[in-house]
């Protein structure tokens, strides 16, 4: 009789058992890939979630955004339900969803923006290996700038060559990384395998550097490079006569200036470098832009026409008070065809001539000028004395310097260049150049 009822009490538990969803007894822990939808768009997110004992924690990556790491707070996984929160600039964004097997669905809220979001459980991340080189953090001082970096050099006993690598426009840190991914990171992984120390350093303001790149020219980055060059000769483990300099995108522009103004540079790499002039690079980006945001044609004429006469005012020094009333005429039409709302909005848009701006351009050389041009850009390489390798795609650069000009002007006229060395900074472009070599 106990027997027969122990048996069937087996029976219901068993039953019991079975009855509950897979998810109640599977953990959250790991990574979870997949993107946020919201007002039409979708923003990728990677999510990691931690057990901690009996708590759990998590935090999240937006690459589009620049964000890793952020942790998550009130963080619930319970009965394949889950719950997280991301405090945030616009509104705390509440994630509620639920878990069936590899797939996490739910909602998002931040303030009035509502969506949806869904992600997959990723694979799990397998700690790297110990590369066959040593690393070094290093801090390297420019003046009252403090640069910090990462040195790997081969485990090889001697004095091995190395590179320093540039980065391109805006601010990036050592890895240069975009999107989760290092570009610069495996470069030196890759030389150091195969025998070439390799420095890489923060820019101005990012990681553990010290400094503004948005308050910084092309020419400050050049004293940068310069001075990482300068730390590499002073160690006893790189070989001082052959030290290079890698750069992408603006640091294909950065490169020749060094080697232009330094004997201590052996050989030059330019990756992605622009070799437009700077006036058909912003005259083909404006275009460009005004044809995805649907500016009417005459409007797009009449914009470039206008640039026209701001690169032929840089040029002479003259013509400013044309450039003035065109860009006047040209804003006023933008504003008469706006809805009459608005315009009452803007009040008389109309300027005051008394006290308009007298504000001067500083005196360079223009960015139509043939010292941005291919062929100067192949003759100042070839003038730097050091054996250069040039490969381009698209990308976006900013200008050359300023500063540091007159120093490069120098040694471009000891080489036999009429050229200048420097071209205003107008904005930041979009270049398109084929794969060159410059002996």
């Amino acid at each position: 009789m106990v027997r027969c009822q122990l048996e069937r009490l087996a029976v219901v538990l068993l039953a019991l058992a079975s009855a509950v969803p897979a998810f109640a007894q599977t953990s959250v822990a790991g990574r979870w890939e997949g993107a946020i939808s919201v007002m039409g768009q979708d923003l990728a997110i990677l999510v990691v979630f931690t057990d901690v004992g009996a708590v759990m924690t998590a935090s999240i990556d937006i690459p589009q955004q620049g964000a890793r790491g952020i942790p998550l707070r009130n963080v619930r996984a319970t009965a394949g339900r889950v719950h997280f929160e991301l405090p945030a600039g616009p509104g705390l964004a509440i994630f509620e969803g639920t878990v069936t097997g590899d797939v996490m669905t739910g909602s998002f809220t931040q303030g009035p923006a509502k969506g949806t979001f869904e992600v997959k459980r990723g694979a799990a991340l397998r700690p790297e290996p110990p590369p066959p080189y040593r690393q070094e953090e290093v801090t390297i001082q420019n003046g009252a700038i403090i640069l910090a970096g990462t040195l790997t050099v081969p485990a090889t006993p001697g004095a091995h060559p190395a590179v320093v690598l540039i980065t391109g426009s805006g601010p990036q840190n050592r890895d240069e990384e975009v999107f989760g991914i290092r570009p610069f990171r495996m470069i030196a992984d890759h030389l150091t395998r195969a025998g070439i120390a390799v420095l890489r350093c923060d820019d101005r303001g990012v990681g553990g550097s010290t400094g503004s790149v948005p308050r910084s020219t092309t020419a400050d980055f050049a004293e940068d490079a310069l001075a990482q060059v300068r730390y590499l000769e002073a160690r006893p483990d790189i070989d001082k006569a052959h030290i290079g300099l890698l750069g992408h995108n603006e640091g294909g522009l950065v490169a020749p200036m060094v080697a232009a103004t330094s004997k201590s540079v052996a050989f030059i790499v330019l990756m992605s470098g622009p070799a437009l002039t700077g006036e058909k690079v912003m005259l083909a980006q404006a275009e460009r832009l005004a044809a995805a945001e649907r500016i009417p044609e005459a409007q797009v004429r009449a914009n470039a026409d206008l640039q026209r006469m701001m690169f032929a005012a840089v040029r002479s020094g003259t013509g400013w008070e044309a450039v003035t009333e065109a860009g006047e005429k040209l804003a006023l039409s933008a504003i008469e065809r706006l809805p009459e709302e608005q315009r009452k909005m803007m009040g008389d848009p109309r300027p005051r001539r008394a006290s308009r701006s007298r504000r001067r351009w500083p005196r360079c050389a223009p960015p139509g000028s043939s010292s941005s041009s291919t062929t100067t850009r192949r003759r100042r390489s070839r003038r730097s004395r050091s054996p250069c390798w040039r490969s381009s795609a698209r990308r976006t650069c900013r200008s050359p310097p300023t500063r540091i000009g007159a120093r490069w002007r120098r040694s471009s006229r000891r080489a036999g260049s009429r050229t200048t060395a420097s071209w205003s900074c107008l904005a930041r472009t979009t270049c398109t150049s084929r794969p060159t070599r410059a002996a």
